[in-house]
């Protein structure tokens, strides 16, 4: 394992992701988008629902430090993908995950996480065929972090 020095976003999405698997029955995982291939299934074939989470660039955003740009805030979006054998089943977790991470907030990032007006789409897996079938429901959001790492601290 490679050993990374903390900084305050590293921490802030491993605070993101522990924060939805202790909240969440289904599975969390951060990877990108799935399609037909990398869909995850149950060893029946199935489509269980889980979530799958990817994390944006940053931007600086609001305040300035004296510091300079170690120092600055900045910006962070971080799309939760809901995948699911089924629309409503989609639908409702998606609801779910908004109740429980809207204003939520993390040790760096004291504003609390808001919505961004992207996505809301629901849609199926691309690559799929009448034996697999997905429904996946996409939800944007940001969160604005005071930016640090070791080398500040």
């Amino acid at each position: 394992m490679v050993d990374f020095e903390l900084n305050s976003i590293d921490y802030t999405q491993d605070e993101i992701l522990s924060f939805l698997q202790d909240s969440l029955p289904q599975p969390v995982y951060e990877e990108s988008v799935p399609d037909g291939d990398t869909l995850k299934r149950n060893h029946l074939g199935q489509i269980d629902p889980y979530l799958a989470v990817q994390f944006g660039d940053v931007y600086a955003r609001g305040v300035r430090s004296m510091i300079g740009q170690k120092g600055h805030d900045y910006s962070m979006s971080f799309a939760v993908q809901v995948v699911s054998p089924d629309a409503n089943i989609g639908r409702k977790i998606s609801n779910r995950v908004l109740s429980l991470i809207l204003g939520k907030q993390f040790t760096y990032a004291p504003g609390g996480v808001e919505k961004l007006p992207v996505g809301g789409a629901l849609m199926t897996i691309n690559q799929s065929d009448p034996a697999t079938q997905a429904y996946m429901v996409p939800s944007w959001y940001k969160i604005v972090i005071h930016y640090f790492d070791e080398d500040v601290v």
